[in-house]
């Protein structure tokens, strides 16, 4: 099944589907940050492992699956939203990131020539999360580049690209061997998911069901990690995307859902902003002598408060344009943005 340019509008799923991926990228960075003060990081940890196989995934695949609406538009019209859209956001907030770890008193510059020197080197390996924004411009550039080349093929390459990953030492190749796979999914197999969220939706018993199988084969593997792991972390990866796509649409019609839809439309404003205040909050919370356990649950639930407490400020004082890209920055003659072609990860 390939995408087509009648694909159906974004439904309410699409964006909790996101908004449970922004959640599972701040915990794991949570965990991270407690195993590094704490050697462990309590039930996040599990949580976080269980999620390993699919967040990321997950997280091209969304990306790509509304790339069919866009892809054959005017070159100036899909730069503007699929390249230009994410470059703004690396170049703006990689010095962002860059300085607030000085200020943070996790760096220390030798000087002004290494001050310059690692502001230039987070754009070629951006820093914490960025790396993703740096990749979705990658991405759309080689699958409009490729969209004369039958999808299978494409497809057959991007995954043993996953399977054998690459090692050049050059970030964005390594990247693009890693994940590729599972953006191209996304915008061949486009029908493919959205009928998989219909059908959750018309059939929430079987979903139920379904997923009530997954769940504990998932936390299994991951725990045990047969071989071989390559091959079983694509299968795992692409059955937990589906599975994300499951709970997505089943709980479209759910208060848990409308705060999950919430979080995913801010999904930018959480991804860029949440890292430096858990990197701030971290030590604070350990000195409280709090137990563990608890500390798991306040590091990324205050992380995320104090991003999006961040974008309100800004947007009250002047600095919206830290999230959204002023007309400016916008290439001429760009159509209206419609939900249907906003890209995934779009400001607030």
């Amino acid at each position: 099944m390939t995408a087509k340019k009648d694909t159906p509008a974004r439904q309410d799923w699409v964006d909790i589907a996101k908004g449970l991926c922004i959640l599972a990228v701040v915990g794991l960075w949570g965990a991270r940050s407690l195993i590094a003060s704490d050697g462990s990081a309590s039930w996040l940890g599990y949580l976080s492992a269980f999620a390993q196989p699919f967040r990321m995934p997950d997280f091209f695949l969304i990306s790509g699956l509304f790339l069919g609406r866009v892809i054959d538009r005017p070159w100036r019209d899909f730069a503007d939203r699929r390249v230009l859209h994410y470059l703004h956001f690396l170049v703006l907030w990689a010095p962002i990131l860059v300085v607030g770890q000085w200020l943070l008193g996790l760096q220390h510059p030798q000087g002004p020539a290494d001050a310059l020197a690692q502001l230039l080197l987070a754009l070629w390996k951006p820093p914490a999360m960025l790396w993703f924004l740096l990749m979705l411009p990658v991405y759309a550039l080689v699958s409009r580049a490729l969209r004369g080349v039958p999808p299978w093929h494409v497809g057959l390459a991007a995954a043993v690209m996953h399977l054998f990953p690459l090692h050049t030492g050059v970030p964005v190749l390594d990247w693009f061997g890693e994940f590729f796979v599972f953006f191209h999914a996304g915008h061949r197999l486009a029908p493919f998911f959205l009928a998989l969220a219909r059908w959750t939706s018309e059939r929430p018993r079987r979903a139920l069901a379904l997923l009530a199988l997954w769940a504990p084969a998932n936390a299994v593997l991951v725990h045990v990690q047969p071989a071989p792991w390559p091959l079983l972390a694509l299968l795992l990866g692409m059955v937990g995307i589906g599975a994300v796509v499951m709970i997505a649409a089943l709980l479209q019609t759910r208060r848990l859902g409308a705060g999950l839809q919430a979080a995913g439309r801010d999904s930018i404003v959480i991804y860029l902003g949440f890292w430096l205040p858990m990197q701030a909050l971290a030590p604070l919370l350990a000195a409280t002598g709090l137990p563990l356990a608890l500390r798991a649950l306040l590091l990324p639930a205050g992380a995320i408060a104090a991003a999006l407490l961040l974008h309100r400020l800004a947007r009250r004082h002047g600095a919206a344009w830290l999230y959204r890209r002023p007309p400016s920055m916008q290439l001429a003659g760009r159509s209206g943005a419609d939900r249907n072609d906003a890209p995934p990860a779009r400001a607030a």
